[in-house]
């Protein structure tokens, strides 16, 4: 059993509505937030400067500059990596997809690519009606259990999802893991769609996960490894693509 990302939560009792897909990758924000206390320390500085000293006025507006350039730099940076970072993880998984095809039909990239092109728009369908039934032979255990009780508490919270644009476009592997014991094979693929899903909270008018226009999005789908077909363990939203850097590549060899 993977362990869900609310596992343990009271979905019927929680007091607010919460997303469905969790994002992944998003490390600007993380940096916003360590950045956030220096900049309000400068800001006071040059408050305070402008009373009591005009050099330390100067000294927090230079430094202030300084801030700003340096985060610029490192929001480049990031992006830098990110992509550097997924392409090794594009190379790295299909050179061992290869490999793990080579040996068992399973892992055809295009049986892969095409398992994710039909479930795409059947599965955000589903969401946007909140109901999975017509799904549940094509997801894991773990994830009907959470898309089941997600759905509820969106039901019981007044939260009204809707999808009218969707387009697929493409997937592709970026991690995987094939074990001598298929129980455990599972593998990870980027899915780049066009849609315009969205849910939102009647109470307060808020947006709770999406945006309400049609927008092209990076999706990360995990699957793991059914008797008969691949099973989705689970969708998460690429905000970057930093967010590809816990794909794991691994083939265990005899």
């Amino acid at each position: 059993m993977i362990p869900s990302p609310l596992a343990g939560a009271c979905f019927l009792e929680a007091p607010m509505p919460r997303p469905i897909h969790r994002h992944v990758g998003d490390l600007s924000r993380t940096l916003s937030r360590y950045a956030h206390w220096p900049v309000l320390a400068l800001c006071a500085a040059l408050v305070l400067g402008i009373f009591v000293s005009s050099g330390l006025a100067a000294g927090a507006a230079l430094s202030l500059e300084i801030g700003q350039l340096l985060f610029c730099v490192l929001v480049i940076a990031l992006a830098s990596y990110g992509s550097l970072l997924y392409g090794y993880k594009r190379w790295r998984a299909a050179r061992l997809l290869a490999e793990a095809a080579a040996a068992d039909a399973f892992w055809d990239e295009a049986r892969l690519q095409e398992r994710a092109r039909s479930l795409a728009e059947p599965y955000w369908r589903a969401v946007a009606a909140m109901d999975i039934r017509s799904l549940r032979g094509a997801l894991s255990a773990d994830w009907c259990w959470y898309l089941d009780n997600m759905l509820t508490h969106w039901r019981g919270s007044g939260v009204r999802p809707l999808l009218l644009d969707f387009r697929f476009e493409s997937a592709k592997v970026v991690g995987l893991e094939d074990w001598l014991d298929n129980r455990r094979d599972r593998v990870s693929l980027r899915v780049d769609v066009s849609t315009s899903f969205h849910a939102t909270d009647l109470k307060t008018g808020n947006v709770l996960e999406g945006a309400a226009v049609t927008r092209p999005e990076q999706q990360l789908w995990h699957f793991v490894r059914g008797e008969q077909d691949w099973l989705l363990e689970r969708v998460e939203m690429a905000t970057g693509e930093v967010a590809y850097r816990h794909c794991v590549a691994f083939r265990e060899c005899t």
